[in-house]
């Protein structure tokens, strides 16, 4: 059985003006999709340091104004991708949001250990190609993140890129919101799986 994941490709800008993101996400073909409400938990490997090898093994609960998600998702070391843009391997299995309580006692009892929890209120957009979330990052600040979807958009992925830098005068963020939450020890868990 062949083992290979898919690549996630994404850029992440710290936010400003949230109101001045919508309008330019509206200029450029994005539409709302919905608003979702976040709680992440993040593992570390029982034999090895996910800090040290730059992965990261991440559940997942998501509410949205009509639905409920949980996913389990492995995100493999950062790979050099185009200018700005983050590429990792992810693996992501999804399941029933009732049993993420039953998942994350079985991380407990694989050895893995909790290293952090944050919550994040996500606005979500999509357009030709490409998704977009304006992302509150409760005790840190809003972000913007913009993924590729499909490899035929990338060069408007790069042209967005290069308008949101100079045009709004955004700044990329290279780190993930783990190591954001890590780092500054502000982020809240605003609700949890149990």
């Amino acid at each position: 059985m062949e083992r290979r994941g898919l690549y996630e490709q994404e850029v992440k800008f710290e936010v400003v003006s949230v109101e001045e993101v919508q309008r330019f996400l509206e200029r450029h073909g994005f539409i709302k999709l919905d608003e979702c409400m976040e709680a992440d938990y993040y593992y570390d490997h029982p034999c090895k340091s996910f800090q040290t090898t730059d992965e990261a093994l991440r559940l997942r609960l998501r509410r949205c104004t009509n639905s409920a998600t949980a996913a389990l998702t492995y995100k493999g070391p950062r790979m050099r991708g185009e200018k700005h843009v983050k590429k990792r391997e992810e693996i992501e299995l999804y399941f029933d949001d009732r049993e993420l309580a039953k998942i994350s006692l079985l991380l407990d009892r694989l050895g893995f250990k909790l290293i952090s929890s944050f919550t994040k209120t996500r606005t979500l957009y999509q357009s030709r190609g490409l998704r977009a979330s304006i992302d509150h990052l409760h005790g840190v600040g809003y972000f913007l993140e913009l993924e590729l979807v499909d490899e035929l958009s990338k060069q408007l992925m790069t042209d967005l890129v290069s308008k949101l830098i100079h045009e709004l005068k955004l700044k990329p963020v290279e780190k993930t919101y783990l190591e954001i939450c890590l780092e500054l020890t502000t982020c809240k868990a605003s609700f949890t799986h149990q």
